[in-house]
């Protein structure tokens, strides 16, 4: 019985998944949802996505480094500069969230020019 139900599992993933011209795990409008939902754990995970987008951003090092955050920031400082930047800069319509977090970052927190 196991043997039959693995490839109808298969199936059913693969028609779910997104075009591949279409792929993003989280838009933009699900993020900025998440963001300013009512419950702590809705916005935990907001500030885990900022974050991590964050994160991947930094890890580069210093010489590619396209977004320079203050040394003291906190994650809560950064989700609201983030979705007010979003809700504030929609012409980019509901696209991948990661794509618009960039975009905001980079806005928001330019390295100087060396």
């Amino acid at each position: 019985m196991m043997r039959h139900l693995l490839p109808l599992a298969v199936l059913a993933a693969a028609a779910l998944a997104p075009a591949p011209g279409q792929a993003a795990f989280i838009k933009r409008d699900v993020l900025l949802r998440s963001c300013s939902a009512g419950t702590a754990a809705q916005r935990a995970d907001c500030e885990s996505y900022i974050a991590g987008v964050t994160d991947s951003m930094l890890a580069g090092g210093a010489a590619g480094r396209t977004v320079c955050l203050p040394e003291r920031i906190e994650l809560r400082a950064l989700r609201d500069a983030v979705t007010g930047y979003l809700e504030s800069h929609r012409q980019g319509g509901d696209g991948p969230a990661a794509v618009a977090v960039r975009e905001a970052l980079r806005a928001l927190f330019p390295c100087p020019a060396r």
